[in-house]
């Protein structure tokens, strides 16, 4: 199970995180490792986890290192991540990161593998095999929901630029925790077929305050005008929770807000 309401898997191979913007300061994951006594300063890779999703028997709607920035992890451990997730097309994988940069280039970088075989050997037996398993489905991989987490307009303006150039079937974003106004509309489908067809755009959005004990205030007029963006450019959206001491709390979101729990098409 997992405790993030629109997923109903969590997969953690590799825990800690390293903060990098306004975001992370209250972040819910460095308070879980603390108590679990992990080291959040560094990243642990946990390589007895790979196999988890091999041994799910029911198709899963799975956040995969959501106690980690994915992008930290070392290219041969995304690799061996890679290869389980298109072994396993039966779920759907949600992917999340500050850092679109980085995995721009590492995704760009496999894909261009994936269509160079055979790869020489100095590019290492885990991307050989990777792309040997990715060559048997379809690129990019389908069941990989690809997104960024953003917290106001300047780390929208920042990283989603970047995610709409990264090789992925699927783009969403995380507006949480959300610090302040916040405007989509040049990155949401604008109605206009030629303009669709030649520019990639957002497919979902997560919406929602910041939860714990010193959260910081959201304006609920802030996740409304979300909405509104989305509504008219046909992309859904899951407002998750108003900024409050505690997660999932309605707060002071008006019932039709709240209500607006969309999720993708065939996620449920």
């Amino acid at each position: 199970m997992s405790g993030i309401p629109y997923v109903t898997k969590s997969w953690n191979p590799a825990v800690g995180c390293k903060e990098c913007s306004p975001g992370c300061a209250h972040c819910w994951a460095k308070r879980m490792a603390q108590r679990q006594r992990i080291e959040w300063g560094q990243i642990t890779t946990k390589p007895e986890r790979l196999d988890q999703p091999l041994h799910w028997r029911k198709p899963q709607i799975v956040a995969v290192g959501f106690m980690s920035d994915i992008a930290l992890w070392p290219d041969e451990f995304l690799d061996k991540v890679f290869a389980v997730m298109a072994l396993t097309p039966q779920h759907t994988y949600v992917l999340l990161t500050k850092r679109p940069e980085r995995m721009r280039a590492y995704l760009v970088s496999l894909a261009a593998d994936v269509q160079d075989w055979p790869l020489p050997v100095e590019k290492g037996s885990e991307r050989i095999r990777t792309a040997t398993v990715i060559q048997s489905s379809t690129w990019p991989l389908p069941n990989i929901w690809l997104g960024v987490s953003v917290e106001n307009q300047q780390a929208a303006d920042e990283r989603i630029p970047i995610l709409l150039e990264t090789p992925a079937a699927h783009r969403w974003v995380s507006a949480e925790p959300l610090l302040g106004a916040v405007d989509l509309h040049s990155f949401l489908p604008c109605g206009d077929p030629v303009c669709e067809e030649e520019l990639t755009f957002l497919d979902w959005i997560v919406v929602g305050g910041e939860s714990g004990p010193h959260s910081r205030p959201m304006l609920p007029y802030w996740l409304a005008q979300v909405v509104l963006d989305c509504e008219p450019a046909g992309v859904k959206v899951y407002c998750k929770q108003d900024s409050g001491p505690r997660p999932g709390m309605q707060g002071r979101l008006p019932d039709a807000l709240w209500a607006v729990k969309q999720l993708p098409g065939g996620w449920a």
